[in-house]
């Protein structure tokens, strides 16, 4: 029977663009902030992998050692986080019945994102709202921008002029 054993020292990432370059679960995104954010909520490892179900409990265990041999640079990442929050909900504001919190987040692999809520929120029921920009269709106008367009620019032009100028635009198309 072999056996395949696995250096954990890969499981831990650092990518530049990701999480400003704080250190996560290889190939999953999820930082190891977050993870302890869990850990000093009270949960063990293996509630922390039962929540965060696409982790596994090796890459649990590993984000909690980096921690505990790294807590200096971790508690700082966690007070950079903190201190970037309290600067939001200071510019955007909080009223008492209704919180809103603007987060902007990338899109990681898999079309996921990560938001990491405040403390307190464990079993609060949260609406999240995702705005997607509109991406510009390329290409097709429609007809009617068209004509619209060619009688701004050319108000004097006949009938049959601008037929003309819609027949090679609709050739085109088919080109």
């Amino acid at each position: 029977m072999s056996t395949t054993s696995i250096d954990i020292s890969t499981l831990i990432a650092r990518t530049p663009r990701l999480h400003g370059g704080s250190p996560h679960i290889a190939g999953k995104g999820v930082t190891v902030r977050r993870i302890v954010a869990w850990y000093k909520r009270g949960l063990n490892a293996e509630e922390i992998a039962a929540r965060i179900e696409h982790l596994t409990l090796a890459e649990v265990y590993t984000a909690l050692a980096y921690y505990h041999a790294n807590k200096q640079e971790i508690e700082a990442d966690i007070a950079a986080q903190t201190a970037e929050a309290q600067g939001l909900e200071a510019l955007y504001g909080q009223n008492a019945q209704n919180q809103t919190i603007r987060i902007t987040t990338k899109v990681l692999p898999g079309d996921k994102i990560e938001i990491q809520l405040p403390p307190g929120s464990v079993g609060e029921e949260v609406e999240v709202f995702v705005i997607l920009p509109e991406k510009p269709k390329p290409g097709r106008r429609r007809v009617l921008e068209f004509i619209e367009e060619i009688r701004s620019r050319h108000a004097s032009r006949t009938v049959e002029e601008i037929d003309r100028e819609l027949e090679a635009e609709r050739n085109s198309w088919d080109s």
